[in-house]
């Protein structure tokens, strides 16, 4: 039986995008209720090093350390923004945890009000 509050953060890279040196930009895709949004992290990872099915770097280094912290922090902090709308009761989507979480939700709020 499916759950009517399904909920999945995945992090992942794309090969597409790749920039002159090689790297890929990673991205964190969010889904609620089967409906899916991609958050650029605006971070670029070697894809030697990239494990895809774990979602996180592998190896040693300074660099493999900062980019699985950032990862850890950012998968935290969708969970809460979802833990917190969870908890209003109210109807929401993944485009709202992304404008949430990208701080877009304010920017328009501030617009809205003349600011």
């Amino acid at each position: 039986m499916r759950s009517s509050n399904s909920f999945s953060i995945l992090f992942w890279t794309n090969k597409a995008k790749a920039d002159a040196n090689g790297l890929l930009p990673l991205y964190a895709r969010v889904t609620v209720e089967g409906k899916r949004v991609e958050i650029s992290l605006k971070r670029k990872v070697n894809p030697k090093k990239w494990g895809a099915k774990s979602g996180f770097m592998v190896g040693n280094g300074e660099e493999v350390r900062i980019i699985n912290k950032y990862i850890n922090e950012t998968s935290n902090e969708i969970f809460e923004i979802y833990r917190a709308f969870k908890g209003h009761g109210k109807p929401f989507s993944a485009e709202d945890i992304k404008e949430k979480l990208t701080g877009k939700e304010q920017q328009i709020v501030l617009i809205f009000r003349g600011c």
